[in-house]
């Protein structure tokens, strides 16, 4: 088909692991992938059943899947598909409701529904008459009146529709239901605990009908373990034909889907309503397929001649997957969780899909974390970033702040454009309640079960790397305010030299570090602070006190001092001192610093300081505060010389 713009294509399932739902993928991808369009698959799945006695059972976090179908709007999609019965399953109705709201305004082609808005279209399977023919073959064939059914989930369309042909079949047959005999299910393999109901104290009934295949599993399963043939004491029966039903022991007497004939129409009337053409709604036959399960015999020897070839080649296949499957899936979360920052944990998930020879494949980010609970989904931002966009062997990783911004619901971008059409199936990147975006994968359908065991490794791999950042950034934070602390109780708070403590501290750790090294002890003080506060106020007489240790430090300048204030106009410098002169050149420059800092000064008084000093041998011993009042004696000497007044226009000279 012709189209002014290559149509991009959203096709929509959930339960990716139930047959039906694989079946229809397959189909649906046959279909398209050669097709001049791109096609996105999301693919939700459920994974509760399989933890069914498992004690954990708040590890349960399939509703995030619920979220996955919203980011279709950050996909510039022409069309969908959805398979409505799979995405419902595992969602109460209200989540349904909230999911569908929630697609792009674009034609739709809805499976497994008959409701819907304009432009909308419909490809149902015959379900009624499916049970029908299937519950009819069990009163007539096989004579059987007490006859049990296995449902699927309440809500689900399907499972209603097949709820109702068979009551509706054995109302007109006269036989009167047995609430007994109708037990719920969820569509699984695993509701053996539901079909254990169904033979209690031993009552069984003469036939089960199963909504399904899958559910027909358990029924083998717990019949085995009541010591029961299926098709013998008590007869069996399914729906869909999934690929195993013909290989069961016995073969499943089952109602078969053509899953060909429902993907061609579903992609042939994508493509009409991509062309305006009107909405229309498609049913599809179902058919009985007679097999052992039911009391018959099998219809075509040849599956039965093919069961240990198929059984075979699956346990060949299986081994071969699930050891490429074990190593990679634990070589790819040790991979991940080295990695240092988000770069380097986007190029080494893009050579773990350089590896595994993969076509194309996308990060797709949310800027923030969302943090969504049972029940919710994720909110709707304006944008997403490609964090990681990876082509056969070439990579382009960019940083949360520069990656490539998706905007929603934008119908202009091109972000394609240029590359060749692409079938590319995508899975939601979570750990547990928190979201992060998606993976899209350029793969064959065949391989999705290892993928989305991967999309599960890389979501929790996200949450281990955005704990060590978060921890980090924690340590960093805690350091920097340590460092601030410790700052604070070190150093005086007026001039940000060290305080008494830290003078001390500071000092004695410069002594270790220097032993038997000479050693200048610089002791100065303020002259005339007092008077300066008396006069002016307390804050010039902090402006006097920090021209002090301003005055100070200038003429320690280039020494490897330690400087503090030791009292409230007393400052204190230690340092190495080699030759070991005595501090009479120190005292010196102290009183022209002093004179220039008057220079500069407009203020009415001046700042001056007095200074004296000794000089020592570092040594085992050494008793700092004795060493401090020689230099205090000395200082005393030259405070003498001071002026007797620090007002400008009344002081003398000294």
């Amino acid at each position: 088909m012709q189209f002014t713009k290559r149509p991009r294509i959203g096709v929509m399932v959930g339960n990716f692991h139930s047959d039906h739902s694989r079946r229809l993928v397959q189909q649906i991808w046959k279909l398209l992938k050669d097709e001049e369009a791109d096609v996105r698959f999301y693919l939700g799945t459920e994974s509760s059943s399989f933890m069914e006695g498992f004690t954990m059972q708040e590890s349960k976090y399939d509703y995030q899947y619920a979220s996955l179908y919203g980011y279709s709007r950050y996909d510039n999609l022409d069309a969908l598909i959805i398979s409505e019965g799979t995405i419902g399953i595992y969602h109460a109705p209200v989540d349904r409701r909230k999911i569908f709201e929630n697609l792009p305004d674009v034609p739709k082609v809805r499976l497994e529904s008959v409701e819907g808005g304009t432009n909308e279209n419909f490809v149902i399977v015959d379900n009624f008459q499916g049970i029908r023919d299937c519950t009819e073959h069990l009163i007539k064939e096989h004579g059987c009146k007490d006859i049990a059914f296995v449902t699927g989930p309440l809500g689900n369309r399907d499972a209603e529709e097949r709820l109702e042909a068979f009551l509706s079949t054995l109302k007109d047959y006269g036989l009167q239901a047995d609430p007994r005999r109708i037990k719920q299910g969820n569509f699984s393999e695993h509701v053996d605990a539901v079909v254990e109901d169904l033979f209690a104290d031993g009552d069984y009934p003469e036939a089960i009908v199963s909504a399904n295949d899958e559910m027909a599993m358990s029924i083998y399963r717990v019949m085995k373990a009541h010591g029961l043939t299926p098709g013998k004491e008590v007869k069996v029966t399914g729906f869909d034909d999934w690929e195993m039903a013909a290989f069961m022991d016995p073969p499943l007497t089952t109602v078969r889907q053509d899953y060909e004939q429902i993907a061609d129409e579903a992609v042939k009337i994508c493509f009409e309503a991509l062309e305006g053409k009107t909405q229309k709604m498609i049913r599809i036959k179902a058919h009985l397929i007679r097999r052992c399960s039911c009391g018959c015999t099998m219809e075509e020897k040849k599956e039965e001649e093919n069961v240990e070839r198929h059984a075979l080649i699956e346990s060949v296949w299986n081994q071969k997957r699930n050891q490429r499957n074990s190593w990679v899936g634990a070589l790819l979360n040790r991979e991940l969780l080295e990695s240092s920052n988000y770069r380097n944990f986007y190029f080494r998930l893009s050579m773990i899909f350089q590896f595994l020879e993969v076509e194309r494949a996308n990060v797709y980010r949310l800027e923030e974390t969302q943090y969504v609970e049972k029940g919710g989904m994720i909110k709707m931002v304006p944008y997403i970033r490609r964090a990681l966009e990876y082509r056969k062997g070439e990579r382009k990783i960019q940083g949360m702040d520069e990656a490539l911004k998706i905007p929603l619901d934008n119908r202009g971008i091109e972000e394609d454009k240029g590359q060749p059409a692409s079938c590319v199936m995508i899975f939601l990147l979570f750990f547990e309640k928190f979201q992060y975006g998606t993976l899209h994968l350029e793969i064959d359908p065949q391989e999705i079960d290892f993928y989305y065991m991967l999309s599960l490794e890389i979501g929790s791999s996200i949450r281990y790397v955005v704990l060590s950042l978060e921890q980090k950034a924690s340590q960093q934070a805690l350091k920097e305010k340590n460092q601030i602390l410790d700052f604070t109780a070190h150093h005086d708070e007026l001039t940000k030299v060290l305080n008494r403590t830290g003078m001390i501290t500071k000092t004695l750790e410069l002594i270790r570090e220097k032993d038997n090294t000479n050693f200048a002890i610089l002791m100065v003080d303020l002259d005339h602070l007092k008077q300066i506060n008396d006069t002016f106020g307390h804050g010039e007489g902090d402006f006097a006190i920090r021209g002090a240790a301003e005055i100070l430090q200038k003429v320690m300048a280039g020494e490897d001092a330690v400087i503090g204030r030791t009292g409230g106009d007393e400052f204190l410098a230690v340092f190495p001192i080699n030759p070991p002169n005595d501090v009479r050149a120190y005292i010196k420059r102290l009183h022209e610093e002093s004179a220039r800092f008057n220079e500069r000064s407009d203020k009415p008084y001046y700042v001056e300081v007095s200074g004296g000093g000794i000089v020592f041998r570092a040594e085992e011993g050494n008793d700092l505060q004795n060493l401090m009042n020689r230099a205090d004696i000395s200082l005393y000497e030259d405070k003498k010389k001071r002026r007797e007044s620090v007002l400008r226009e009344t002081g003398t000279g000294s």
